[in-house]
């Protein structure tokens, strides 16, 4: 067998078991998305098929997230790298509700953020979140937007700058705008 062959063979291996664990439901399966996401990055260029390779990289950062695997810490650090990574080719022009949800998830593991300066981590994640509700309006996505403003509403709530009064009052407004939708 070719080369050219074994790789196009490797390739419609990962993305076929890729395709079945379409997202993990079950912790368990999360090591083996990363390492088929890991994998699946080292074959596919970001030059050629750039809409693929962001997605995995959105992929990969999002099952690093709630690995079970692997100092949290880490696997943090990682995802915010991967999401950034996705970001670069996934931007609000071409691909508005992509680039909302890595940054939707994007800002979640800057909320999460173990490592850094936590003010400054969570005024990240503050902004981010706005930033995604710009696409995710409660008119369009309706279930997207109210989960954005749920998330939106724990930043705020961890937030360390400003009052502790105004910061729980926007928290609050936050998850009840979400509660508008899900009630």
């Amino acid at each position: 067998m070719s080369m050219k062959n074994h790789k196009k063979n490797e390739r419609t291996k990962i993305f076929e078991e890729l395709d079945v664990q379409s997202r993990p439901i079950k912790i368990n399966e999360m090591p083996r998305r990363i390492d088929l996401c890991q994998k699946a990055l080292t074959i596919i260029s970001r030059e050629m098929e750039p809409d693929l390779w962001a997605m995995l990289q959105d992929d990969l950062a999002t099952n690093l997230m709630q690995s079970p695997i692997g100092p949290r810490a880490e696997n943090i650090e990682a995802a915010i790298q991967h999401f950034e990574q996705a970001l670069e080719v996934r931007d609000r022009q071409r691909f508005p509700e992509e680039w909302a949800s890595t940054l939707n998830n994007l800002a979640t593991a800057y909320r999460d953020r173990i490592r850094g300066e936590r003010a400054e981590s969570i005024e990240k994640a503050i902004n981010c979140y706005h930033e995604a509700l710009e696409v995710r309006t409660h008119k369009e996505y309706r279930k997207d937007w109210a989960m954005t403003q749920f998330n939106l509403a724990g930043a705020y709530y961890k937030r360390i700058r400003g009052t502790r009064a105004e910061n729980l009052e926007c928290a609050i407004q936050h998850s009840h705008r979400a509660l508008k939708v899900y009630t």
